[in-house]
């Protein structure tokens, strides 16, 4: 049988190799395209660019959305109802110290108390597209020992992309791949223990329910005090309004905002 001279494994070798290198290219330069587009601001989506204030609302929308969700894959494992999103509509200022110390030893529910609307789990009717600024997003867990999160839309605000890349680097390839990395948004929350202003049974005596508001009015009041109730982090979010997110740690398959620089 004739043997291929060195020649012609020689070509055959070197065809292969462009066969592979081919598609290594054309995907290189996708991604490269696919950069370029998205460091320029375009949604790709909607193939143009959102402005600042539609940004914005679209933003909001997806992190009302991010918590409805959590809440509800928590909701279809376990039917509790337990992890909650709700929203304050128009609201005062929220000066929580001031409110929890009006609320102390009223017969309200904890969602009565601040006015809340529950819009997850079970409302499959909810549309995030209907909430108007200004609101609170609640997320709390609905328990003796719950806590919950309050995040004022009017404590949101972006922040100027090159103090965040000089503060943090720049996103990843990756990222920027998926549209991230224009745009970052500083937001500000406060956590409260739910039994300072929940007079909701769970089982417990009346005595045991006020002894259990003053409680958690003293603890709130001493994270407070030390300056950890409250925090301030940036969002990073993509150019058609999505947050930043990754897996939560809690084994439930929910969602969590991926802060920038933690």
């Amino acid at each position: 049988m004739h043997q291929p001279s060195k020649v012609q494994r020689f070509r055959l070798l070197f065809l292969m190799g462009g066969l592979l290198v081919v598609p290594v290219m054309i995907a290189s330069a996708f991604v490269g395209y696919r950069i370029v587009q998205n460091d320029s601001g375009l949604c790709i989506a909607q193939n143009r660019v959102l402005g600042p204030e539609e940004h914005r609302q679209a933003f909001l929308r997806s992190l009302i959305r991010l918590d409805a969700i959590n809440s509800q894959r928590h909701d279809d494992l376990f039917r509790s109802q337990e992890n909650r999103t709700g929203i304050i509509h128009n609201p005062p200022a929220l000066d929580l110290k001031a409110l929890m110390e009006r609320m102390q030893g009223n017969e309200k529910t904890f969602e009565e108390n601040f006015a809340i609307e529950p819009v997850a789990p079970r409302r499959p009717q909810f549309n995030a597209a209907s909430v108007r600024e200004p609101f609170v997003l609640v997320s709390y867990r609905a328990a003796a020992d719950g806590t919950a999160t309050f995040t004022d839309s009017r404590l949101i605000s972006v922040r100027e992309k090159a103090d965040v890349v000089q503060e943090f680097g720049r996103p990843s390839l990756y990222e920027r791949f998926r549209g991230f990395g224009n745009t970052y948004y500083s937001m500000t929350y406060s956590f409260v223990d739910i039994a300072c202003c929940d007079s909701t049974p769970y089982g417990r005596s009346r005595a045991e329910v006020l002894a259990g508001n003053r409680a958690a009015y003293l603890e709130t009041l001493a994270t407070m005090a030390r300056g950890i109730a409250t925090h301030t982090r940036t969002a990073t979010v993509s150019n058609c309004g999505e947050l930043l997110t990754q897996d939560s740690d809690n084994g439930v398959g929910t969602q969590t905002i991926k802060w920038t620089g933690l």
